[in-house]
């Protein structure tokens, strides 16, 4: 029976169903929007205020962080190698971002049947010296190559000579090659992409956020047209229904996020303050 009466009242006086859709809509975008971004921002600015900080405080706290390190692996010449062969492998780290990275570290390793020639190691054309073995793949561990600071928009070059024992295939497989660095620590393997900086991956959940927030609105589309085949889009701004529904929106989406925007006021002055004021 309360089913039938609302259907009924749907249908009669659509207009008001349109405008308060609408204005449901509306607000609930508006306001999840809002908490989304303040939550973000809240977050990050924790994340900020309680990290711990590093041991070596006068090197790292007072640089940026470095990004869009990539490393390209290649080798001259191209193909398969017999036996016998020789084939040097050529290893550029490039940075193309706008600051410094720090502490990087080149690491490649191959196959035991692709041996390395002592001495043929160089280091932007120049050769490396002091090392008795591939100065990116020294020790036991081996251990990489430390190249210190790339500077931004710098590429190094590092390239060494490989004797095959066998004949065999010649891929990212057979040389494994791999760098990091103090800003990422973890090793990225040679010709992968580029990570997503942050400022992209911001602009990709902003249209997540919209696209969805659309989603949400176009899901009840058909239904709507269904209960009200003779509907249309107007903003009637004489209708009482519309007017109210602006009148409410100011002190309802107030009330509503006031929380939010006084917890985001309170961790933007803490975290202005000093590391870790936010954490004590």
């Amino acid at each position: 029976m309360l089913a039938r009466y609302v259907l009924a009242d749907l249908i009669r006086n659509p207009r008001r169903t349109l405008s308060t859709m609408l204005g449901v809509t509306l607000g609930v975008g508006l306001f999840c929007g809002i908490l989304f971004f303040v939550d973000g921002l809240s977050a990050s600015m924790t994340q900020r205020a309680v990290a711990p900080l590093p041991i070596d405080m006068q090197r790292i706290v007072t640089e940026r962080v470095g990004s869009a390190l990539t490393l390209t692996q290649r080798f001259d010449p191209a193909g398969d190698p017999q036996q016998g062969d020789q084939v040097r492998v050529i290893l550029e780290i490039n940075n193309a971002s706008d600051v410094a990275a720090n502490e990087v570290t080149v690491r490649s390793i191959s196959e035991p049947n692709l041996q390395f020639v002592i001495g043929s190691a160089m280091l932007d054309g120049a050769a490396l010296t002091g090392f008795d073995d591939n100065p990116v793949a020294h020790g036991a561990g081996p251990m990489g190559y430390n190249l210190g600071v790339v500077k931004a928009g710098q590429t190094v070059v590092i390239s060494y000579l490989a004797e095959a024992r066998a004949d065999m295939k010649l891929d990212d497989l057979t040389v494994a090659s791999t760098f990091s660095s103090r800003e990422s620590v973890v090793p990225i393997a040679a010709d992968n992409p580029s990570n997503v900086s942050l400022d992209q991956l911001a602009i990709w959940t902003s249209w997540g956020v919209v696209i969805g927030s659309a989603l949400q609105v176009l899901v009840q589309v058909p239904a709507v047209l269904r209960l009200a085949p003779g509907l249309r889009l107007a903003l009637d701004r004489s209708s009482m229904h519309v007017r109210t529904v602006f009148r409410n929106f100011g002190p309802v989406f107030a009330s509503r996020g006031v929380v939010q925007i006084s917890g985001f006021i309170d961790l933007y002055i803490a975290s202005r303050i000093a590391a870790g004021a936010l954490a004590s």
